[in-house]
């Protein structure tokens, strides 16, 4: 069980090079207990706002499209209304190679002119 404080700490730290933080994150690319933790964070109910919902979307969108298939609707849901992060989100998606997401990805980049749309036109490249 993960400790979501501990969890942020790491979040933050990593936008700042610790190379403790980034070690951690990228050893645990394929825990879904941790995963989970990182959709919630990302998904950012409570208003924390800063860098932990940014950098939670971006640690999530490393994992394998095989645990991110379950959080599809939650990612979904997230897609249109998380700022600043949602190419990460679409990258996630574009993971599980689900149709809906297909679709929610190319509404998510709309006219291609969104900053960060070459994450999104990454997301799509899954589907090739």
């Amino acid at each position: 069980m993960f400790d979501e404080a501990h969890i942020r700490d790491l979040l933050i730290k990593s936008c700042h090079s610790s190379k403790e933080a980034q070690t951690f994150f990228e050893s645990s690319r394929s825990d879904a207990e941790l995963l989970a933790l990182l959709v919630l964070i990302a998904r950012d109910d409570e208003d924390y706002e800063g860098d932990a919902p940014t950098r939670a979307a971006y640690y999530a969108s490393q994992f394998p499209g095989n645990l991110l298939l379950p959080h599809e609707a939650e990612l979904r849901a997230m897609l249109p209304i998380v700022e600043g992060y949602g190419g990460y989100i679409a990258l996630a998606l574009g993971k599980t190679k689900s149709v809906a997401c297909k679709t929610a990805i190319l509404n998510g980049l709309g006219d291609g002119t969104r900053f960060d749309a070459w994450l999104f036109r990454e997301a799509l490249s899954q589907y090739e």
